[in-house]
């Protein structure tokens, strides 16, 4: 995450310039949950 220690990201972010950030974590829900994807019948290989 090599852009959340660019100055312009920290500065949007309000993060002090003498942190270096580690990791960003998202916390919240989703406007929208999207729909699943349609599955397929899985194919039965029978062996003997």
């Amino acid at each position: 995450m090599l852009w959340l220690r660019t100055p312009e990201a920290k500065a949007e972010l309000n993060i002090p310039p003498e942190v270096t950030p580690a990791s960003a974590l998202c916390i919240g829900y989703s406007a929208h949950i999207p729909d699943a994807p349609a599955r397929g019948t899985p194919a039965i290989i029978w062996s003997d």
